[in-house]
């Protein structure tokens, strides 16, 4: 079954949904020692244009697991896109006033500072193989194993003088060490955190698979056996023109035994990019088909609803 889709923007205002007042990753009620009000967690982060939140959801400690995979990415991956079309930053005043571009001249990489929304763009995000879970896989850590890039360029008149002057052949696609990781692992936050806003903390009955993931606890489950690509978007299909459009969609996904749920994670859809999915929980066969009972029930007029409570109950 597929519900759906969410677009969030940072051009459209924040959405919150309902307080949860216990960290969605590890079910801490507070903060910190010093501060009980937990901190609020948007869904995609902010600096990429996402206005989806979970207010009172995040302890410190979740916090700053989640900001040293997330944070590393908004620097250098998303770093030029970022600055190029103006996304939020809570220290606007350290945003730097240039960026640094690198362009191929012969054999040699030239370095050019470019003043702030005049830089030429590249964005580049790899798409992953299959989640393990999906190919019958053991869960073992394994490498992400990217089946293709996809690369947005934007230039600019200023990069097309700069190439000119220096007679460079193009720009230089550099990708950080680590970057399929935290990319994965972005994902299966952002996944978790959607699925909590949609469905509870207790999500709707699914045992939750992500939390220990991204956290990084030891004895998790490896994050390429629950995030992968589902497909390759298709490219004719008509997109946002908005540049912070991102699309978030869950579904159920019945799989041998069992079924799961899948939330769908597609970062940056205008420009062409990945959709990414991450298996965020879950359950039996039976366990899923006294849910669809439940559901039914809830659709029931108020005797009815009633009589076949108690007939479950028994």
């Amino acid at each position: 079954m597929r519900y759906p889709d969410y677009r969030p923007s940072s051009r459209r205002p924040s959405l919150y949904y309902e307080t949860q007042r216990v960290c969605i990753y590890c079910k801490t009620l507070t903060y910190s020692r010093d501060r009980v009000r937990l901190g609020d967690e948007h869904i995609i982060p902010e600096a990429l244009g996402g206005n989806l939140v979970l207010p009172e959801a995040s302890c410190g400690q979740c916090e700053a697991l989640i900001n040293r995979f997330e944070q590393p990415l908004l620097r250098s991956v998303f770093g030029p896109i970022r600055a190029r079309y103006g996304f939020p930053s809570k220290r606007p005043k350290l945003r730097p006033k240039t960026v640094g571009v690198e362009f191929v001249v012969g054999e040699n990489i030239v370095n050019e500072e470019v003043p702030v929304g005049h830089n030429p763009t590249l964005l580049v995000m790899r798409a992953f193989k299959p989640a393990g879970i999906f190919t019958g896989e053991d869960a073992v850590e394994r490498p992400l194993a990217a089946r293709k890039m996809h690369v947005h360029c934007a230039d600019t008149e200023m990069g097309q003088e700069i190439v000119k002057r220096l007679g460079a052949r193009g720009m230089q696609i550099g990708w950080p060490d680590n970057s399929d990781h935290q990319i994965a692992l972005m994902v299966a936050k952002i996944a978790h955190s959607f699925a909590v806003a949609q469905l509870g903390i207790n999500l709707d009955g699914f045992q939750a698979l992500l939390p220990n993931t991204i956290r990084q606890v030891p004895g998790h489950l490896p994050v390429s056996y629950l995030v992968g690509c589902m497909g390759e978007p298709d490219p004719r299909a008509p997109r946002s023109s908005n540049e912070a459009s991102h699309i978030l969609r869950w579904f159920e996904y019945p799989l041998r035994d069992m079924y799961l749920l899948v939330v769908q994670v597609r970062l940056f859809e205008s420009f062409n990019m990945p959709s990414y999915a991450a298996v965020v929980g879950s359950t039996s066969i039976e366990n899923m088909k006294v849910m669809m009972m439940r559901e039914r029930i809830k659709r029931l007029p108020t005797k009815s609803r009633q009589n076949k409570a108690a007939r479950l109950q028994n």
